[in-house]
């Protein structure tokens, strides 16, 4: 029974477990009441087509190369024309919400509403897309041929760009690394770009914390409900299901799951997500990784990427290397020159504990993005290709109580220049640098 004609019917609320990541996501002030927009400010006409705010709406099933359909959400402007074009691509639509104006997809509006074409995707094998989740494997074809669908709509100028946080930079670095020729920049922010090491491996130990709980709070449940939904159960029932696997996982997980040993003898994944014990084969770095690997391929991206992330995000290293990558071996020079690196304070998929970010730390990401987008894809001469490339926020401690303090430094290059790297040695309590010349201070390693 073909996915497609058992579409949910239920608009799902988004979770909570990872609406920071939905913030990256959009760059959108509003995304935080996306989820929660009420629905008679939405108006619907016609074959599925809705509106608000000077912004319509449908979805589309759009083919893949192989004839499998993904679920589509197309935003545009209220006056007809041809525009640039804005996708994400995204797995999580069954936890934070897909459809016209719903959660995650209804954050790509804004972009219709200062004109452009927006998209969101529901990636190969989850919520309402048809096919079988591959993770980070699939994407590079589907992500190809997602840019060049978008680039012969009629309401298409032919330049496409991409956005979001997390899954979603994965979707950017895997459709670039196939070199569409429609696609002209890409935004990823707190991501990865070595999916073996610092994703799925830290330092050759398997993250069990992370691909447990990654897989049980996103896509187990998502293939449980598709799974019961292509057996007859209905929506309603399957998702209900759905949402009792997660609740008895939350449990298990800190119960049972991760002292199970060896690792390979649990069976908790073996239907729901077998891509798991495919990680657990490959635990060395090897061909499988070397595909999907973005630092081995930089010179195949040849368009600029506006990087994002945070001090105390958990793919920090990759924003790092993304922008090292760029800067020095991307594929042309506009994705050397245009390239931009901003790392904050906080982070979507971690923080600073206890204490809490500076405010100084806020800057207008959203209003950055824009003009990232406004040069590469509407073709604006804005001068931010003359911009500082490397913005960073510095986080100083407070001498007393949570809220510590904090100043942005720019250049032109990470590290900036005059920066020392810093060895520390816990045991001796002191720590090691080159000389005493130093502006800024970079620790590399402990001892």
């Amino acid at each position: 029974m073909s996915l497609s004609s058992l579409l949910p019917r239920l608009r799902v609320r988004s979770a909570v477990i990872a609406a920071a990541a939905t913030l990256w996501a959009s760059g959108s002030p509003s995304a935080r009441t996306a989820t929660a927009q009420s629905a008679d400010a939405i108006t619907g006409e016609g074959r599925g087509t809705f509106h608000k705010g000077g912004v319509s709406c449908r979805t589309e099933y759009v083919p893949m190369r192989d004839g499998i359909l993904l679920a589509t959400d197309v935003y545009l402007p209220a006056a007809a024309g041809r525009y640039p074009v804005i996708i994400q691509r995204t797995p999580y639509g069954l936890r934070l919400g897909h459809g016209c104006f719903v959660g995650t997809s209804g954050t790509m509006a804004f972009w219709a509403a200062n004109g452009y074409a927006a998209v969101t995707q529901d990636v190969r094998g989850t919520f309402r897309s048809e096919g079988t989740f591959h993770p980070i494997v699939q994407e590079q074809a589907d992500g190809y041929d997602a840019v060049e669908w978008a680039a012969a709509q009629p309401w298409s100028n032919g330049r496409v760009g991409m956005a979001g946080s997390s899954y979603f930079g994965v979707t950017q670095w895997q459709a670039a690394l196939k070199t569409p020729p429609h696609l002209f920049a890409i935004a990823p922010a707190v991501t990865a770009t070595d999916y073996h090491d610092q994703w799925t491996y830290v330092n050759g130990v398997f993250d069990l914390w992370f691909a447990q709980s990654w897989i049980l709070n996103f896509f187990a449940p998502d293939e449980r409900r598709r799974q019961l939904i292509a057996a007859g159960t209905s929506d309603a029932d399957a998702l209900k299901a759905s949402d009792e696997y997660l609740a008895r996982g939350k449990k298990d997980i800190l119960e049972r799951w991760v002292s199970q040993a060896p690792l390979t003898s649990f069976p908790e994944f073996r239907t729901l997500a077998p891509y798991y014990y495919e990680w657990l084969e490959h635990p060395n770095y090897d061909d499988y990784w070397a595909t999907v690997d973005v630092e081995r391929h930089f010179g195949d991206v040849t368009v600029p990427a506006l990087i994002t992330g945070g001090w105390y995000d958990l793919f920090e290293i990759g924003s790092v290397r993304s922008f090292e990558g760029m800067r020095g071996r991307a594929g042309s020079a506009i994705a050397r020159r245009g390239t931009m690196l901003v790392m904050q304070g906080g982070g979507a998929h971690g923080g600073p504990g206890v204490m809490s970010v500076s405010p100084a730390n806020n800057i207008d990401m959203q209003g950055l993005q824009r003009r990232f987008y406004d040069r590469y894809l509407k073709g604006i001469e804005n001068g931010i290709e003359r911009e500082p490339r490397v913005r960073l926020f510095v986080q100083v401690p407070p001498d007393m109580g949570t809220e510590g303090g904090g100043f942005w430094v720019i250049g032109q290059t990470f590290p900036l220049p005059r920066t020392c790297q810093m060895r520390f040695n816990p045991t001796t309590r002191s720590c090691t640098t080159p000389g005493n010349r130093c502006r800024h201070w970079v620790a590399v390693s402990a001892a």
